[in-house]
């Protein structure tokens, strides 16, 4: 017998098929509003997520060239992101598309029997969960608040620095300004309607509208609108900047180069600036953005220190942190470039920055 409770509906039924039937025809028509709502977390739920991020200690996840993925705070961060379910990720389905198509909806439940060894589905959520990894469906992840936490506390341990987030976007690294010990004030700057208005409800749910603010516009267009000698800036570059700039070229001049003289200008000097972006594959043809991000950055005087690694996962889930570090090829990560706004006068010394990987090791070593 299975038993399945969907969208303030139980029913009870001798097959899946029935089970799919019920639930598919309860789920199919019904509004993304009431099931945004009936998957999120409750409020009890968000608050002490961030709670604790706020008592995590940053030290336990900084370990040498890496910086470990940690999920706490990821509640909390998409909590008025929902909007997100229905953005496409490299021409794939979302999730919401996925589960309206009848044929990946059995194979949803499906899996979830199987996985959770039960016959009881409890709430449309867990068809959802099931979504969000299996069937051909992607989500646009949220950046991690913990690697945010510990970015800013490993760069910038300085109480009340000013931190610029030149791609603010769905609000994690607004999430780890916020729970930081050292009381950042942060702004965050994104040209998307709906990512802005979830920004704003994350500010005023945390209370922390004294020391956030969130700019509505294209970071190239936003000279103006900043003060200068912010101590810190992070971006995660997932913006509407392709759209505008549509061809690579008109992009790194448009977008990049434009974007990294302002930050110059506003950044600090002895301040660092933090870039997460990755090589993309456009026809056919892979784009080498990480080392054309290096030369820009250059290009306009930064210091280039090389780049942290940020894990994103491992092949086989019971090996040990220490063993995935001891094999290279037994985990997956992000690069996270650092940049330096030099200090008039001072002569940089790359063996003090042992810590991230050097600009030499680039080539040939993945």
């Amino acid at each position: 017998m299975f038993r399945a409770n969907i969208l303030g509906k139980v029913g009870y039924f001798k097959t899946i098929e029935e089970v799919v039937d019920f639930a598919f025809d309860r789920f199919k028509n019904c509004e993304d509003d009431i099931i945004l709502k009936e998957i999120q977390p409750s409020v009890e739920d968000i608050q002490r997520d961030f709670l604790n991020l706020k008592r995590f200690n940053t030290k336990r996840l900084d370990r040498s060239f890496f910086v470990f993925r940690n999920l706490v705070g990821i509640k909390i961060a998409n909590y008025f992101m929902g909007f997100r379910l229905n953005l496409r990720a490299k021409n794939k389905k979302t999730i919401l598309e996925g589960m309206r198509d009848k044929k990946g909806f059995h194979y949803f439940t499906q899996t979830h029997f199987r996985m959770q060894r039960t016959n009881d589905i409890k709430s449309i959520k867990d068809i959802f969960d099931r979504a969000r990894i299996r069937g051909g469906t992607q989500e646009l992840n949220n950046f991690p608040p913990m690697v945010a936490k510990t970015i800013y506390e490993k760069y910038c341990p300085m109480e009340d620095a000013k931190l610029l987030d030149w791609s603010a976007g769905f609000g994690g690294r607004l999430i780890g300004a916020m729970s930081s010990r050292f009381n950042y004030n942060y702004v965050g700057i994104d040209p998307s309607t709906k990512a802005v208005e979830g920004l704003n409800k994350l500010i005023d749910f945390l209370n922390v509208r004294n020391r956030a603010k969130i700019i509505q516009k294209p970071f190239e267009d936003c000279d103006s609108d900043l003060e200068d000698n912010y101590k810190e800036i992070y971006s995660n570059e997932e913006t509407q900047s392709c759209i505008k700039y549509p061809e690579i070229e008109k992009w790194r001049i448009g977008f990049l180069l434009a974007s990294f003289k302002i930050l110059m200008k506003k950044l600090k000097e002895g301040a660092f600036l933090l870039v997460n972006i990755a090589n993309i594959t456009d026809r056919g043809k892979e784009i080498d953005l990480e080392n054309m991000t290096i030369e820009v950055g250059k290009e306009v005087g930064f210091e280039y220190l090389g780049f942290k690694k940020m894990l994103i996962g491992n092949r086989f889930s019971s090996l040990s942190r220490r063993r995935v570090i001891k094999k290279r090829r037994d985990y997956n990560f992000e690069k996270i470039f650092v940049f330096k706004k030099p200090i008039r006068g001072e002569v940089l010394n790359i063996g003090s920055m042992a810590e991230v990987v050097p600009q030499s090791n680039l080539a040939g070593r993945f």
